[in-house]
This record gives structure tokens, C-alpha cells and sequence, in this order.
């Protein structure tokens, strides 16, 4: 049973508990052995029938059932006044019906967040497509990107900063190491798999035609110095496409540089 099944069924329980409680509270009142009024025990069954029918028209709504974990909340609380009062029969019939309540409170709840989570997933896939719907891809071109007037002066400038930072650690610890993920602290063998389906926009490249291709993962430090293990910084991971077999993987680790990692056999 699926949370909107048990929403009706909870729905026609409310519908028919109510309608009990209006045709006969004085029985009920007796029976149950509450402190209470036949005229409150009426008013009760007409919350409960407003609740079944609000759970019946609007099926996987997740406010209808949690109105009846209110609703729960306050019969616990009528019940909970009667357990220390009367006779012991009504004591024990107290007992029994505030059991009985604590059941039904249980798979409310339960219903509820079922329902609540369903409704948070569906407005979630919905925004999704909604973005996605709005998403206008631009076929590349040779004109699609205008270089900025000193992207010339800004890649120089880069390439400087990185110069200095080698020749700095270069003087430091007597060798020279990458400017950037110097320490390789792992490398996987793996595969990348191209599925099906691709939208046209996404199916490009590499990406056209669905297949595997083996692949090497290095994962490294993001410094271009060589560190503990311990030290907290940021982590790299570049994904080289390789010729298939154990000589391309060997290939990129050496054109990796940093570390070498025993390879599983």
C-alpha cells in the first residue's frame, strides 16, 4: 500500500468514525469511557467527517492528513484526562481507546511525511523542468566567444605567477614540481560510459555515440608544492581518456608527474 492508498483509507476511516461519533455519542461517551459530553463528542465527529472528506477529495495532499494528526493530538489529550478518573472498567477502556488512538496517530504521521516528501520530490522534478525547458543551447562557433582586449596581458601575468611559485619551491626543496597538483595522492583505472539518450545539444564530441571508453583518474593535492597528507587543502581530479590496456595508463601517469601509487592488478 502506497502513501496515497493509505491517505483514503485514512480518509474513509475519519469518514466513517465521524459519522458514528454524530449518530450515536452517548454509546460512544459509555463505551469508551470518556468524561465528556455527547454534544463535544458530536462536534468531534463533525471534525472528523470534515477531515475524511477533505483526505478523499484531495488524494496525496499532504495537509488533509496532517488536519488529522491535529485532530489525533487533541482526542489524545481528551483521553489522556480520563485515564485517572471513574470507575476501573472506564479506566481500562480509557487505556484501550487511547492505545487505539496512538495506532491511528502512528500511521497518520507516517501518511503525512510519506505524502510531504512526495509533494517536496514532484515540486522539485518540476522545477527541474521547468529550468531545463528554459535552457537555450548556443551552437559553437568561431564567434560565439569575443577574447577580452588583455586576455593576452592576464594569461602572461598567470603564466609569471606560476613561473615564480616553481623557482620559489624549486629553491626551497631542491627540485622542481608542477605549479599547480604537484602531489599525486592517487590513480584509478577506470571507465567512462556514454549512455544513450543524450539530449542533441549534449550528444557532441566525445559525447555523440554512446560506448565506454577506458579512462585514468589522478586525484592530487591542488598546491604546487609537496605536502603531508595531513595538511588540509583543496584536492584535484583530471579524467584522461587512454588507449585501451596497461601500456596508456602508464603513459599518462608518467606525463602525471608527483607520486606514483601502486597500480591494481
Amino acid at each position: 500500500m502506497n502513501s496515497i492508498q493509505l491517505g483514503k483509507f485514512l480518509g474513509w476511516f475519519s469518514l466513517g468514525l465521524g459519522l458514528a461519533e454524530m449518530a450515536a455519542p452517548r454509546r460512544l461517551t459509555c463505551g469508551l469511557g470518556l468524561p465528556v459530553s455527547p454534544a463535544v463528542v458530536r462536534l468531534f465527529g463533525m471534525r472528523e467527517v470534515g477531515a475524511g472528506l477533505a483526505v478523499l477529495t484531495y488524494p496525496g495532499s499532504p495537509g488533509p492528513v496532517w488536519a488529522r494528526v491535529g485532530g489525533d493530538a487533541l482526542d489524545l489529550a481528551v483521553l489522556a484526562t480520563s485515564l485517572g478518573q471513574g470507575s476501573r472498567r472506564q479506566r481500562s477502556r480509557a487505556l484501550l481507546s487511547t492505545m487505539a488512538v496512538l495506532g491511528v496517530t502512528a500511521l497518520d504521521i507516517a501518511c503525512a511525511a510519506a505524502l510531504t516528501r512526495g509533494q517536496t520530490r514532484a515540486a522539485q522534478t518540476a522545477r527541474r523542468t521547468r529550468v531545463q525547458q528554459s535552457v537555450r543551447y548556443v551552437p559553437y562557433a568561431d564567434g560565439v566567444e569575443t577574447p577580452a582586449v588583455d586576455e593576452a596581458e592576464v594569461i602572461g601575468s598567470i603564466i609569471q605567477a606560476m613561473t615564480r611559485e616553481s623557482q620559489t619551491v624549486a629553491a626551497r626543496d631542491g627540485k622542481t614540481v608542477r605549479a599547480s597538483h604537484a602531489k599525486s595522492t592517487g590513480l584509478l583505472k577506470g571507465e567512462l560510459r556514454v549512455l544513450d539518450g543524450l539530449p542533441q545539444a549534449l550528444a557532441q564530441g566525445l559525447f555523440a555515440k554512446p560506448g565506454a571508453h577506458p579512462v585514468v583518474v589522478r586525484l592530487a593535492q591542488g598546491l604546487g608544492e609537496v605536502l603531508s597528507d595531513s595538511v588540509s587543502t583543496h584536492r584535484g581530479m583530471a579524467i584522461t581518456r587512454t588507449r585501451s590496456g596497461r601500456r596508456g595508463a602508464v603513459q599518462v601517469l608518467r606525463h602525471a608527474g608527483g607520486a606514483w601509487p601502486a597500480w591494481p592488478k
